[in-house]
């Protein structure tokens, strides 16, 4: 069961409540403390920690390496507040127990029901599918607000040209 404080303002406790982004079987309760309330969610996360391989830095022993896949599954991990257990692989020395469980001996790898599922792209739809709250797919609703934005600039952009072309030599000199 996780805790969080809310300072008490009208503005603030609302806005926060609406955007806990609660799971479906969450449980909430309110208690008042002074000038404090207390929000109390539980949920159902997994029992054991998620076995994850991911590549391990090649300068400095014992830290995460560059791997933006592996990133990509770890920050997914983190957003859904899943408990992982990160295992770092050595790339130029890949352990015998990861060609085992891994014969191509690519990253992340993750154990999911005791079974090893290599792939960014599978893992993360997997989480999703799985745990999908907090959802981290971007609503439809805002997912062309981006092309949007894109068609207004350009219309700028090609509006501001001619005026450029006109004062051209105010540039020049």
């Amino acid at each position: 069961m996780s805790t969080v404080r809310v300072q008490v303002s009208a503005c603030v406790f609302s806005a926060t409540v609406n955007n806990l982004c609660l799971r479906q079987n969450a449980v909430v309760s309110f208690r008042k403390k002074k000038l404090l309330r207390l929000v109390s969610m539980s949920s159902v996360p997994p029992s054991q920690p998620f076995e994850i391989a991911v590549k391990a830095s090649v300068t400095t022993p014992n830290r995460l390496g560059d791997c933006p896949f592996c990133q990509r599954v770890l920050l997914t991990l983190e957003e859904k507040h899943l408990p992982y257990d990160p295992k770092l692989v050595d790339l130029t020395n890949r352990p015998e127990w990861f060609l085992k469980v891994n014969p191509d001996g690519k990253v992340p790898v993750i154990k999911f029901d005791e079974k090893w599922v290599p792939d960014s792209d599978i893992i993360t739809q997997t989480l999703e599918e799985k745990y999908p709250s907090p959802p981290l797919l971007t609503p439809p609703e805002k997912a062309t607000a981006g092309s949007r934005s894109f068609q207004h600039l350009l219309v700028f952009s090609r509006a501001r040209i001619p005026m450029m072309e006109q004062n051209k030599h105010y540039l020049v000199n």
